[in-house]
């Protein structure tokens, strides 16, 4: 097995952590309008 260029190693860790970012703000994203959706029920 070659192994992996320090470039694809960083690349795929960036990708990763975006994709950590994209779940978090989705969390967070859900809370925050489960907050105004009690605050202001309909």
């Amino acid at each position: 097995m070659p192994p992996t260029p320090l470039a694809v190693t960083k690349t795929s860790k960036i990708f990763d952590d975006l994709r950590l970012c994209g779940h978090w703000r989705g969390i967070l994203g859900h809370l925050v309008a489960m907050q105004l959706l009690g605050k202001y029920p309909d």
